[in-house]
């Protein structure tokens, strides 16, 4: 099974494991969703915010959950999306290759919730 890497750094607050993802849709005859990095990020509300959030290359980014990377999978095999990471050797080519991926905890590259703390 794939899943999201942790990174061993300690936390003392609740921390997720992630998929960062990147979409890639313009142009293409389906919209391609790549699987671009996995890190591990402590989870934090802020106030006067709704949802969850994590710091990804120093912006706030709204996390979505495992039940959304899962409807991905869902579409993938469907072929309503592209999913693929050439990073981790995923592809719809090799649906086994998608078969391998654990569902967690997502957040986009071209989303940002704020820049400031």
């Amino acid at each position: 099974m794939l899943e999201p890497e942790a990174d061993l750094r300690y936390r003392v607050n609740k921390s997720e494991l992630i998929w960062v993802l990147e979409r890639k849709s313009s142009g293409l005859a389906v919209p391609h969703i790549e699987i671009v990095d996995s890190i591990e990020r402590t989870v934090h509300e802020r106030e006067g915010k709704k949802g969850l959030y994590v710091q990804y290359q120093s912006i706030w980014r709204p996390l979505h959950p495992a039940s959304e990377f899962e409807e991905l999978l869902r579409l993938s095999k469907a072929e309503k999306i592209y999913l693929f990471s050439n990073e981790w050797g995923v592809s719809q080519v090799n649906p086994a290759s998608i078969e391998r991926l654990t569902p967690a905890a997502c957040i986009y590259t071209d989303e940002s919730g704020f820049d400031e703390v």
